[in-house]
């Protein structure tokens, strides 16, 4: 595989990844039975880290994309440990829902308190939207580690954004604008060369 291809490839799973993140994150994690009625509890709720998580995780794929090679591989390592926490979010969600859906439990029935919650609670429990959370950010924090890896292998970037020095000879640039001003303001005409 070509260096801009490797480089493609990684940006564009780690866009995937993360937006799936963030797709995960604002679906129905929990449906609870409280006193009969079911209550449903979104991921931003539930496991609302997920979803910071999944914004960062786009963030840095944009830093990503023109980073040069030791920024790639902190990057890299960032959104490894991003995809880490994303999983502990979910992870965590799913070990307890009824602690992760403390706060729309308190909110719909005005009582707080894990006991209090856990004995509120008659039923029901997690969707398939936590479970794909999970599985998406721990690939995320894999795909952060191969980037950390490979990130030595992607093509140069730009030096667009790079500072830039002159080498100094003494000779003046045809092309340096200040220079063309100058002569101007010397009485030379550049255009006369």
């Amino acid at each position: 595989m070509s260096a801009g291809r490797l480089k493609l490839v990684s940006l564009a799973a780690l866009v995937l990844l993360a937006g799936g993140l963030v797709l995960t994150a604002t679906q129905t994690w929990f449906v609870l039975e409280v006193s009969g009625a079911p209550l449903a509890v979104g991921g931003d709720v539930a496991g609302g880290a997920a979803l910071a998580v999944g914004l960062a995780g786009l963030a840095a794929v944009a830093a990503l994309a023109l980073a040069g090679p030791f920024f790639r591989i902190v990057l890299g390592a960032l959104v490894a440990l991003l995809g880490a926490a994303g999983a502990l979010a979910a992870g965590v969600a799913l070990a307890d829902p009824v602690a992760a859906s403390a706060p729309a439990l308190t909110a719909a029935t005005g009582v707080a308190g894990h006991d209090s919650l856990t004995a509120l609670v008659t039923g029901g429990g997690p969707t398939g939207w936590p479970v794909a959370a999970l599985v998406v950010a721990i690939l995320l924090g894999i795909a952060g580690l191969a980037v950390t890896l490979t990130a030595r292998a992607w093509p140069r970037g730009t030096r667009r954004y790079e500072r830039t020095r002159l080498a100094g000879d003494g000779a003046e640039n045809p092309n340096d604008a200040v220079g063309e001003w100058d002569a101007l303001s010397d009485g030379d005409d550049p255009t006369a060369r």
